[in-house]
């Protein structure tokens, strides 16, 4: 009968660690910030910029084969 009643303080233990982890991840992450400032928006649109400039100086080719490889794989995706 002692085993069956530590057992099941263990258990509670456990679930009250796991508990407070829990709490405690969604308390840091209700700290961070919820949009990247203007420094992170800023480079994130550099970056598409420079893609988008890196793609049109490669050629259509590969352009038309990115493109067509991503319309093959959202069609196979649908069926």
């Amino acid at each position: 009968m002692n085993d069956t009643f530590d057992g099941a303080r263990i258990h509670r233990e456990e679930l009250d660690r796991e508990i407070d982890s829990l709490r405690m991840e969604r308390l840091i992450e209700s700290r961070a910030a919820a949009r990247p400032g203007f420094a992170g928006r800023a480079r994130a649109g550099l970056g598409r910029g420079l893609i988008t400039i890196g793609t049109s100086l490669v050629g259509g080719a590969d352009a038309a084969a990115a493109a067509a490889s991503g319309r093959s794989t959202t069609t196979s995706s649908r069926a």
